[in-house]
């Protein structure tokens, strides 16, 4: 999915289509009925989330691109977050994420966790 996948989604959930520029190191995997849009940054590696409201940011996990690792994924109703990470033991896990509030301060928190983890593993 590019950026454009993104301007489709928000024209299904608006009135009017509205275009962002997510730049060129984001690409997309999927936008959540609410209008939250998760992928990968490609220039670090891990996931992204982006919302209208507070817009791109990074939120750790591990690409695919990068060797192993997995797609970021966000449910329909915008409410949990799946994607792949390292545990505490250095191991590649995959995990689910509540996502409570607007795009979500707790993935916020788990994204530094992931990205810690990786820097270490």
């Amino acid at each position: 999915m590019s950026s454009n996948a993104l301007a489709a989604g928000a024209a299904a959930s608006s009135a009017s289509a509205q275009f962002w520029d997510l730049g060129s190191n984001y690409l997309s995997n999927q936008i959540s009925d609410t209008g939250v849009v998760v992928g990968d940054n490609n220039a670090t590696g891990t996931y992204f989330m982006w919302s209208a409201g507070a817009g791109a940011m990074d939120i750790g996990g591990v690409i695919a691109v990068n060797g192993p690792g997995g797609v970021a994924s966000i449910s329909r109703d915008g409410q949990w977050f799946t994607g792949w990470g390292f545990n505490a033991g250095g191991q590649l896990t995959s995990f689910a994420v509540s996502v409570p509030g607007p795009a979500g301060a707790s993935v916020l928190a788990l994204g530094g966790l992931l990205a810690a983890r990786r820097r270490r593993g």
